[in-house]
């Protein structure tokens, strides 16, 4: 009879080897990135490399954004059904774009922007957008990737 019983391993703390993988997938999705805007996004190998890219960061809840103060109106899309409109917006370039990660970084960083528009009373007397006296008014907006587009859309809606 073999009473010979080895000693039990040291087991990895699943923790930090989780943070570890979570890590080295986000260091992927931006080397993907980079190797996509090498390319300067034109074909099928960027289109997928920062589709694998948004796929990693969506699936560790991680996908990098950006958040700005935009001049937010709505523009007319179109007659059909009865008239339709659509959410334009230009860059308030006196407030830094933040880039963040996940959605907790997200949330403050819209409070950020949400409370730098209410200290400086950026909205005071502006009507709101749903209104038809509305002129625009500021609010933060959040768009995929580390840059923060001068203007949204980047390409007029239309209607199908």
């Amino acid at each position: 009879m073999d009473t010979n019983v080895e000693s039990p391993r040291e087991a990895p703390d699943p923790a930090q080897n989780g943070d570890e993988a979570i890590g080295r997938a986000l260091e992927l999705a931006n080397e993907w990135r980079e190797a996509a805007a090498s390319t300067h996004g034109a074909g099928e190998r960027a289109s997928a490399l920062l589709e694998c890219a948004r796929a990693v960061e969506r699936e560790f809840g991680m996908l990098q954004r950006v958040v700005g103060i935009y001049m937010v109106d709505r523009a007319p899309g179109g007659p059909e059904e009865g008239g339709w409109f659509y959410d334009v917006g230009e860059r308030y370039t006196a407030f830094d774009p933040i880039v963040c990660r996940g959605n907790a970084q997200c949330r403050t960083a819209h409070a950020l922007a949400e409370k730098y528009i209410e200290d400086h009373r950026m909205n005071v007397g502006r009507h709101d957008p749903s209104s038809v006296l509305c002129e625009g008014w500021y609010a933060s907006w959040a768009f995929d990737g580390s840059v923060a587009p001068e203007h949204f859309p980047a390409t007029i809606p239309h209607y199908e």
